[in-house]
């Protein structure tokens, strides 16, 4: 009898060794995909998986339990006592089946854990069972690495645009003017933001070729330009640059801003040296004397001032050319002839940017949208937290007596040659019928 015991004990620690090797690998490699994840689903895989382990480690506990348990058996000293003997094998089965049951439960648990859809990006406010790659939309969108493209970014990351069935491939450039180019010629679809003095430029020489779909606006309290100066050469005002080396962000806008703020601030642009610069270039350029001031753009100005290298002479400059107020400085731009093309996919793009629009404008957001902007900029969040707050003006909302204002500005400091009607800049809202609103969510 101890024999027929010994035997179904073999084979059931066979089954259990079994059950609980299938069980530890599917764990391990669930955990591997994981491992890197902050995604709201996987890290309720994470959670469940905590509970797959603990199954499994009671399950080893009652695995050796039957071990200390059957040593009388194999040592003969309990055979010939039946009472004893049958109590003994009666407390083997037990064991053996509430081991038996904790594996098949983390088994079970583990297979849940694999169907469910891996996160990919999905936050809680994006659970949905991902498509096919073939049946998104695709767009390309151009874009700079500075926080003035927060809306892409946020929209891209929490999954807006996949959710209106739209999968955007971005596409970096080093100036606006290179983006308003690429968008001309369409090898983009989408800039992701053009500066209006570009914008502007394009209208006069080219008329309609592209339509804006909203505006990032600064004003004192929320802008991304900066003058900043090497703290160790004694300047403390603008006047101070005549005859001085200056980096600009790439791209015709700055350029003409910078001349012109030096003339309104008396300073002969003509006695300076103005130097077009990348952003990843320009933190070396003014920590070697290479350039003595920089009109730069945010994360750049935030990461100089809080690392020493350089200090604010000027926040916000381009308020000096408008004397304050709301200046929508850029807009996310649309190719007129693939708006045409694709009036449908055109808005979904729009209204899930207005998603990506109003989660940054959300207070409780705050952490987060730095948190995920940290990735596209290549900065840590405790810098990113010492930039200012975007703010917009949806297709909707946008205050056209106050952008044609600003258009008229421009043409009178000689930005640009030409007036320019700014309505004609904007994408005709009015040609995308209700029923299609409805369909693609446009609000």
């Amino acid at each position: 009898m101890s024999r027929l015991i010994a035997l179904k004990f073999a084979r059931s620690k066979t089954a259990l060794t079994i059950l609980f090797t299938i069980a530890v690998s599917a764990s391990v490699n669930i955990l591997t995909g994981l491992i890197t994840s902050t995604d709201v689903i996987n890290a309720a895989k994470f959670a469940l998986l905590i509970t797959v382990a603990i199954l499994l480690f009671i399950a080893s506990i009652l695995f050796f339990r039957v071990e200390a348990v059957c040593q009388p058996i194999r040592d003969s000293e309990i055979v010939h006592d039946s009472d004893v003997f049958l109590d003994q094998c009666g407390r083997i089965i037990g064991i053996l089946h509430a081991a038996f049951a904790f594996c098949v439960a983390s088994i079970l648990l583990t297979a849940f854990i694999f169907f469910i859809p891996n996160g990919s990006g999905i936050t809680s406010d994006r659970i949905a069972t991902p498509k096919p790659a073939e049946a998104y939309e695709k767009i390309r969108v151009g874009y700079q690495q500075t926080s003035m493209y927060a809306h892409l970014f946020i929209s891209k990351e929490k999954g807006y645009f996949e959710q209106k069935g739209i999968q955007v491939d971005l596409v970096p450039f080093n100036s606006a003017n290179q983006m308003m180019e690429a968008l001309i010629s369409e090898r983009i679809d989408i800039a992701g933001l053009t500066n209006l003095e570009v914008g502007l430029k394009v209208e006069e020489a080219d008329p309609g070729k592209f339509k804006f779909l909203n505006f990032v606006v600064w004003s004192q309290k929320s802008h991304a330009d900066y003058l900043i100066v090497n703290p160790l050469i004694g300047i403390d005002q603008i006047s101070q640059l005549e005859g001085r080396r200056i980096g600009l962000h790439p791209g015709s806008a700055v350029r003409a801003f910078a001349i012109n703020i030096l003339k309104i601030r008396g300073v002969d642009p003509l006695r300076c040296e103005f130097l077009e610069l990348p952003p990843s270039s320009m933190v070396s350029a003014l920590e070697l004397n290479q350039v003595d001031a920089l009109y730069c753009m945010d994360p750049t100005a935030t990461f100089l001032t809080e690392s020493g290298v350089g200090k604010v002479l000027v926040e916000h400059p381009l308020g000096i050319l408008t004397n304050g107020g709301d200046i929508p400085i850029a807009g996310t731009a649309v190719s007129s002839r693939y708006a045409n093309a694709h009036r449908s996919t055109v808005s979904k793009f729009r209204s899930a940017l207005d998603q990506g629009i109003s989660f940054l404008e959300n207070p409780e957001n705050i952490m987060e949208s730095q948190k995920l902007m940290s990735t596209y900029l290549a900065m840590p969040v405790s810098d990113i937290s010492g930039m200012k707050p975007a703010s917009y003006w949806r297709l909707e909302s946008i205050r056209r007596e106050r952008l044609q204002n600003i258009a008229d500005k421009f043409k009178e400091i000689g930005v640009v040659s030409k007036p320019v009607t700014v309505s004609n800049l904007l994408l005709d809202d009015i040609s995308i019928d209700l029923k299609l609103q409805k369909e693609v969510g446009v609000p």
